[in-house]
């Protein structure tokens, strides 16, 4: 019957895990129907205006994969920190335990108690220590590259979601083109503007826009309406002829490609590592305290050294066909790489061909455009005048289409591009 209390403790313990999680269960449900109705009321929310360094900052602070990624980095850093203490330090130990008849259970004292601290230190294999040492450097290096490729490529996101708002939502821009216009076409025009941007569903295109730049800056709720003219100017129209390894072009590429083949090397240098005996070395430390006896204390006389050295020999060659299938994973990522440069030196030179056919088809519909908005047309019927409207949007249509690949061209070109750019190493 003594131990009935201790069955219903355990019991009532039970019982106020179920009603704690049941509360806290609810409380958080409470919570998120909060924040959703708070996100309803801002459904109709007035614009607000964001400005490029603004929106730089957010994306900056806020943007959840890039949060995500430098945590990463930064607990690598840690690590980077923390190895020599981690490999070197004395391990620290304490043990607690009571041992008593169960009838004697309500009648415990300290001859049924034990407490007892321990101290252990262990000297780390040099092979060991270096290879687990070079791992971590390594590791270091490549989560620095793609941190590193990841702001950029984000921020390229943002400019082109600026861009994006220029040319779909920013009535400013469109009000210019049509006062451009003869006085007789501005009407039309406008007129024909409007029943396009109704029919191209504009509201959905909105929502669209403002779901993807509030995911980004990861601001929910807010409605933002960015400021084209903070952009600033990003344009490799005169740097074309630049864009190469020796003036810092894919700089950043070249050292990620480089950072594969090392992993590669690792991994087969580790292999043949572990074929070498395995040795260890440690210092045995006496007991500090143990409260069973009177007296405790360190005694330098009672440590002892101690070291080992073993090897295992493989009789069923699997050591052997390890080394072999790292030296071939080893050849496929330099033979990759190799394909890979030489891929890429011909989308490089392809891009540029493309930019320079899109800079000159630009020149041609700017000059047809300015003669189509300074010059009437003929006397006529109001279809020669809607004609005219028609082929001015659809002029303004591809105008912008093509601005739009030239800007993702230069976008692309801005994320390898490292002139203005502090590299990471």
């Amino acid at each position: 019957m003594r131990a009935l209390p201790i069955l219903v403790c355990s019991v009532l313990v039970m019982g106020c895990v179920q009603n704690r999680f049941n509360e806290r269960l609810g409380e958080a449900e409470v919570s998120v129907l909060n924040q959703r109705r708070e996100l309803e009321d801002s459904v109709d929310s007035p614009g607000k205006k964001l400005d490029w360094k603004t929106a730089c900052k957010l994306l900056d602070e806020q943007n959840l994969t890039l949060r995500r990624a430098r945590s990463s980095q930064e607990d690598l850093v840690k690590r980077r920190k923390r190895f020599a203490i981690e490999q070197l330090n004395p391990r620290l130990g304490a043990t607690a335990n009571l041992s008593s008849a169960l009838g004697n259970f309500a009648s415990l004292g300290p001859q049924d108690y034990g407490i007892r601290l321990l101290a252990n230190f262990s000297i780390p294999n040099p092979f060991s220590i270096y290879a687990k040492r070079y791992s971590l450097e390594l590791q270091y290096y490549m989560n620095t590259l793609a941190v590193c490729e990841l702001e950029r490529r984000l921020q390229a996101s943002l400019y082109g979601y600026f861009l994006k708002y220029q040319s779909d939502f920013d009535e400013p821009e469109l009000l210019v083109q049509s006062a451009q216009m003869p006085t007789d076409l501005r009407g039309i025009y406008e007129k024909a503007l409007t029943e396009e941007r109704k029919a191209s569903g504009k509201k959905n295109s909105e929502r669209y826009f403002r779901l993807a730049m509030n995911q980004l800056l990861n601001t929910p709720g807010e409605n933002w309406q960015p400021d084209v003219s903070t952009l600033p100017k990003v344009s490799y129209e005169n740097k074309l002829d630049r864009l190469d390894p020796e003036n810092g072009y894919g700089r950043l590429a070249l050292k990620q490609a480089a950072g594969q083949v090392e992993v590669s090397l690792a991994s087969l240098w580790q292999i043949k590592m572990d074929k070498l005996p395995n040795f260890s070395t440690g210092v045995s430390v006496p007991t500090l305290y143990d409260s069973r006896f009177d007296e405790n204390g360190f005694e330098a006389d009672e440590t002892r050294l101690f070291g080992s050295m073993n090897k295992s020999f493989d009789l069923t060659q699997r050591d052997a066909e390890r080394a072999v299938n790292a030296e071939e994973r080893a050849d496929i990522v330099q033979e990759n790489i190799r394909m890979r440069l030489e891929r890429e030196i011909y989308q490089l030179k392809e891009a540029k061909q493309n930019y320079r056919a899109l800079m000159k088809e630009k020149d041609q519909l700017v000059k047809l455009s300015h003669w189509m908005k300074n010059n009437r047309p003929p006397e006529g019927s109001s279809e020669v005048l809607l004609k005219r409207v028609n082929d001015m949007m659809s002029l303004n249509s591809e105008l912008k289409q093509n601005e739009l690949r030239l800007r993702q061209l230069d976008l692309e070109f801005w994320v390898w591009d490292e002139s203005g750019k502090k590299s990471p190493f």
